[in-house]
């Protein structure tokens, strides 16, 4: 009867040590993908705010242009005071209109990005303290499982000791003489 519990429960605490080996397989792979993904994030974020900046200075530049052309162009309509001369004005605002909209609207993506990639930094903040505490955690769990394994070595030499001194005791008792 007894050797049968012990088989049941070295087959349970085996089957529970397996659990426990997969789900530390799970986590680190988990964990692997968590900091790969953190390596690309801010990084997608930061070229996202690049590519905003550049593309409102290539517009900004453009609508300097356009309202050096429309200062032109109205001087020119000024002087000639034609029909043509008032259509080129009229084109030269418009192209100035169109171009100052899509100043506000690549301004206001490049707010977006400039947001998102605030909260990229705090996430990426975030996301290297829990690795960090997490590196902590596991050599504080690898030195107490060493610790408990010194002591399991210590506890059975101190067993062992305590037979033999026993096995000692019984034979001096049983010695004839």
């Amino acid at each position: 009867m007894i050797k049968k519990v012990n088989k049941t429960l070295s087959t349970k605490s085996d089957s529970s040590s397996q659990n426990l080996e997969e789900l530390e397989k799970q986590f680190h792979m988990l964990q692997r993908k968590v900091t790969k993904a953190r390596k690309r994030f801010l990084p997608t974020h930061q070229l996202r705010v690049e590519q905003a900046r550049d593309k409102s200075g290539s517009i900004q530049s453009e609508l300097t242009k356009a309202r050096a052309r429309t200062a032109r162009a109205a001087s020119q309509a000024r002087q000639a005071d034609t029909a043509a001369s008032q259509a080129q004005l009229k084109k030269a605002r418009a192209s100035q209109q169109a171009l100052v909209e899509s100043l506000a609207e690549v301004r206001e993506v490049l707010l977006t990005a400039q947001r998102q990639l605030h909260a990229a930094r705090l996430l990426d903040r975030k996301l290297a303290a829990r690795a960090k505490a997490l590196e902590k955690f596991e050599q504080q769990w690898e030195k107490k499982i060493r610790e408990e394994a010194a002591q399991q070595v210590l506890n059975a030499k101190i067993a062992a000791a305590k037979r033999r001194t026993v096995a000692k005791k019984r034979a001096k008792k049983h010695r004839p003489g």
